[in-house]
C-alpha cells in the first residue's frame, strides 16, 4: 500500500510490494496492478518474471509499468 504513490506515477513494481499473484503468470505477460484494499487498478505492465517469483522474492522488479492511472492513455477517451 505504501507504493501507491509511486506507482500511480509511473514507477515499475518490484517484488517487495507484491503481496499475491496469480500462478500464472509467465514473464513477458501483461499484468494488471491493483491495490490490495480496494481491488481498484493502478497501473498496466510486462511481467519480468513469474507470478510464483513475484510474490517469493524479495528484492528486484517483478512489473515494467507501461501505463498507469492519470497519464495519456489511461484518460483517452472516445
Amino acid at each position: 500500500m505504501g507504493a501507491i504513490r509511486f506507482v500511480s506515477n509511473g514507477a515499475d513494481i518490484m517484488s517487495p510490494g507484491i503481496v499475491a499473484a496469480d500462478d500464472g503468470i509467465e514473464k513477458g505477460d501483461i499484468v494488471l496492478i491493483v491495490d490490495e484494499t480496494h481491488g481498484k487498478p493502478l497501473a498496466i505492465g510486462v511481467s519480468l518474471i513469474t507470478g510464483e517469483e513475484m510474490v517469493e522474492n524479495d528484492s528486484g522488479k517483478a512489473v515494467e509499468t507501461k501505463h498507469y492511472v492519470g497519464d495519456d492513455i489511461w484518460n483517452f477517451e472516445l
